[in-house]
């Protein structure tokens, strides 16, 4: 559910000294991208879905995900609720780590749970197979290789132009 959504910003770091980035790996000439990546200090952490729509979803941990990505001075701050978005500095603290762009603050109030790939709850043979259906090939739901959490974030911070 949706509390509350502030006005669009600027945020991040030149993409030099940003800590997290989004990139491709480089590709042959002619040729398209080859893996959509989460970097963290330039290292590939996370190879990510392409956002065509069609593509199954992807979020696979890499070598690069080798430490934890942590405000220590923000723990504090969210272990209470926030009222606002903007409350004790949070955006600005985590939009130091992101590179520089357009970015909507969102704060969201959900309930984690932990979902297994094809129990109930799981999107990838629930509301993925009612949307699109199963994989043609396959005749199966997409799997996506690990167990996951739904609604794991309170404050979320959406990019407002592409990366």
């Amino acid at each position: 559910m949706m509390i509350k959504e502030s006005e669009p910003r600027s945020l991040g770091l030149p993409a030099p000294e940003a800590r997290l980035q989004f990139g491709t790996e480089p590709h042959e000439l002619g040729g398209g991208p080859r893996r959509r990546l989460l970097l963290i200090d330039d290292a590939p952490a996370f190879e990510l879905s392409f956002p065509c729509g069609t593509c199954p979803f992807l979020f696979r941990r890499l070598e690069g995900a080798n430490e934890k990505l942590s405000l220590e001075n923000m723990q504090d701050r969210l272990t209470a609720a926030l009222a606002d978005p903007d409350d004790g500095g949070v955006i600005e603290a985590f939009g130091a780590l992101l590179p520089e762009g357009e970015y909507l603050p969102l704060l969201l109030e959900v309930e984690p749970r932990l979902v297994v790939p094809g129990a109930e709850g799981d999107y990838f043979s629930g509301e993925q197979v009612a949307a699109w259906g199963v994989d043609q090939f396959w005749g199966l739901p997409q799997y996506p290789h690990t167990t996951g959490g739904r609604g794991l974030f309170r404050l979320c911070t959406i990019p407002t132009s592409p990366t």
